[in-house]
């Protein structure tokens, strides 16, 4: 069976952790290696959002929450537009006469940057600050153990507020939600989380937690039971 090369070319700008990123001359596979929370998942969530206009499997686009943090501080600073952009530059594969050997399709979100958010934040800080106070020990723990903050965060509206919280977690000089950074750093949380439940709870509770990735090299997936 014959190979395609159908893209030959990703550049993507201020997605997520992704500021700027340009991927060249590529096959018809591809392998991406890093360390966790370097931004591999992001590559393939910014390709998502490219094709299906989500950036995963049921989950709607969020524009400020899937903006870059530093392209977001931009935009505030200079009170203007702020953009996510990714551009697939495909080869002409079937050869179709009506297009060149290899073309190029660009799709861009667009948003003014306001504070609406922040004002919920802030109306929200006391009850924040109170949920922090209470899990303390937990959040110096994580920091000993993964060596970052990482605190209880209100989400972005008061519909999710209620639905969930979230952690806020450091990165650079930016706080980035957990559940936008890697799965690897998410399983890290979760012997913190059992450690903090099983200390202020009156009853008995026996887990077993294994990192998959552990058993099965190269698959950031975590077992509990």
């Amino acid at each position: 069976m014959s190979r395609m090369r159908i893209i030959d070319k990703i550049e993507i700008k201020y997605f997520r952790s992704v500021y700027t990123l340009s991927l060249s001359h590529t096959n018809d596979i591809n392998v991406f290696l890093g360390e966790n929370d370097t931004g591999k998942s992001n590559l393939l969530k910014a390709l998502n959002l490219f094709f299906n206009n989500e950036t995963e499997l049921s989950t709607s686009f969020d524009f400020v929450g899937d903006l870059s943090r530093l392209r977001e501080k931009e935009a505030r600073a200079a009170k203007g537009r702020a953009s996510i952009w990714i551009k697939v530059t495909f080869n002409n594969f079937n050869n179709w006469s009506s297009l060149p050997k290899r073309f190029t399709i660009t799709r861009s979100w667009n948003s003014l940057i306001d504070d609406e958010r922040a004002g919920v934040r802030n109306a929200s800080e006391r009850l924040i600050a109170s949920i922090n106070d209470s899990t303390v020990d937990m959040a110096d723990r994580i920091r000993e153990g993964l060596g970052f903050e990482s605190s209880i965060q209100v989400p972005d509206n008061l519909k999710e507020l209620f639905e969930a919280l979230d952690f806020s977690t450091g990165f650079a000089s930016f706080t980035i939600p957990l559940q936008k950074r890697g799965d690897g750093i998410q399983a890290r949380h979760i012997p913190f989380i059992l450690d903090f439940i099983s200390r202020h709870s009156r009853k008995d509770h026996i887990w077993a937690y294994q990192p998959v990735d552990e058993v099965f090299p190269g698959r950031s997936r975590h077992g509990l039971i």
